[in-house]
């Protein structure tokens, strides 16, 4: 009795729990890839940047203030670039966006003071 091998069963077990769905498995781990790679694009997808939001309000505002046709439109990429690259005009588009706001200086002089600054007219 002592030499018996218990490791062996004499029948037959039967699975204890529910089977593997091995469809499901697959579906869940694929949904999961999918979740993984959408979150991955939306993190390092190139949004606007904020920079070229603000030069897009202060054109609007001078176009709809001034009606200077320069202004029309969505800035092109060289002036986005440029933009982002000149603190000097990043500091006098803001400026000149609070004058317009407020009402001070006529359009030609704020389109004097961005001609100084390097913006491209």
């Amino acid at each position: 009795m002592a030499n018996k091998d218990v490791s062996a069963p004499e029948a037959p077990v039967e699975h204890i729990g529910p089977r593997r769905h091995i469809v499901r498995t697959i579906a869940l781990t694929l949904g999961i890839g999918v979740l993984i790679a959408a979150l991955g694009l939306a993190m390092f997808r190139q949004e606007p940047e904020p920079a070229a939001a603000e030069l897009s309000q202060f054109r609007a505002a001078m176009f709809n203030q001034c009606k200077h046709d320069a202004f029309r439109g969505p800035p092109d990429a060289t002036l986005i670039r440029k933009y982002n690259e000149s603190a000097e005009l990043r500091q006098a588009v803001v400026a000149q966006y609070h004058r317009l706001q407020r009402n001070q200086g006529s359009c030609q002089e704020i389109i004097a003071t961005l001609r100084a600054a390097g913006y491209p007219l």
